[in-house]
């Protein structure tokens, strides 16, 4: 299942796209030996067909072995992850992404930036959060996340790739208060959560497809997240994304995390998502016969989260 976290399914289905990657490596340099296959930049290398030069693998092991150094200067107690810099791996998907908009948008001035010290501790705070309200999803994006990094400007407010699997961005707009009263520890906290989601269902689909016939990736329908009309795969992944938002403000909300106006925007942002939650199930409901056994059983839980009728493994204790 997807809706609710599991660090241990999604080590599984990590382990499994890390298994296809070495397969893809042995095939492309020889033997993967060396090489970290938990960081993203080894995903980039394989999916640009880089090839099997050694100073290539010698360069991108240096990267593998910074990331690592950096993950544990953080000093985070909640989340040791690598709050990485623009590198070649990052900058490069990014431009993938801006390339894939659709052409009647106007080209984002966006680019991957450095973290400051004060958006560190805005990360760090972010993860304790979690750790406190919603420790089964940060069980999880430590299984799955290994990068986070930084975007600089407007037009993307944070997005995956599978290219660079293990790898988040997020906005650094997200790591500033909200005008209605919503603290950057918190938005950052839903944005993470709602990137993790893509992570997880991207590794949990490379093994048992959410669809039951994988040419209806190719189907386009109207989706409540994006104007643009989204593939039947990324609108299940939308839901998956809002529910476990949902479940994040419902956790914030029933403690002491918040007061005042804060409090107020928590329960305004919690509504907006129900809505669209709501939305999106129905909009899957009206498609679901391309959806495989997996993917039905998934929109089955999804129904019961937020209907209130959640498992009890899903409740907070």
């Amino acid at each position: 299942m997807l809706i609710r976290p599991d660090p241990d399914e999604a080590g599984a289905e990590r382990d499994g796209v890390r298994r296809a990657l070495s397969r893809g490596l042995t095939r492309a340099a020889g033997s993967p030996d060396g090489l970290e296959l938990g960081y993203p930049g080894t995903f980039a290398h394989l999916f640009g067909k880089c090839g099997s030069a050694p100073e290539a693998l010698l360069a991108l092991a240096e990267r593998a072995r910074a990331s690592a150094d950096r993950s544990k200067r953080l000093g985070c107690p909640a989340w040791q992850v690598d709050p990485a810099p623009p590198d070649l791996h990052l900058t490069g998907s990014l431009d993938r992404a801006i390339s894939q908009l659709p052409a009647d948008r106007a080209r984002p001035d966006l680019r991957v930036v450095a973290w400051s010290a004060d958006e560190l501790q805005v990360l760090c705070t972010a993860g304790c959060l979690l750790e406190r309200v919603f420790p089964e999803v940060l069980a999880e994006l430590r299984v799955l996340v290994r990068q986070v990094a930084l975007l600089g400007g407007k037009g993307i407010a944070g997005y995956t790739d599978f290219g660079v699997h293990g790898a988040i961005f997020l906005n650094r707009g997200r790591l500033t208060d909200d005008p209605a009263g919503l603290p950057a520890h918190v938005r950052l906290a839903e944005a993470v959560v709602h990137e993790g989601a893509h992570v997880r269902c991207n590794a949990a689909g490379w093994a048992r497809p959410y669809l039951a016939d994988p040419k209806d990736r190719s189907v386009l329908i109207d989706t409540p997240l994006r104007p643009d009309r989204r593939p039947v795969n990324g609108l299940f992944q939308q839901f998956v994304v809002l529910v476990r938002s949902i479940e994040l403000y419902d956790r914030v909300l029933a403690g002491d995390e918040l007061t005042g106006m804060a409090r107020t925007a928590a329960s305004e942002r919690r509504a907006k998502l129900s809505e669209q939650a709501a939305e999106a199930v129905a909009a899957l409901r009206s498609h679901q016969t391309l959806l495989s056994e997996r993917g039905l059983a998934d929109l089955e839980e999804a129904d019961r989260v937020l209907s209130g009728s959640r498992p009890a493994s899903f409740a907070r204790s």
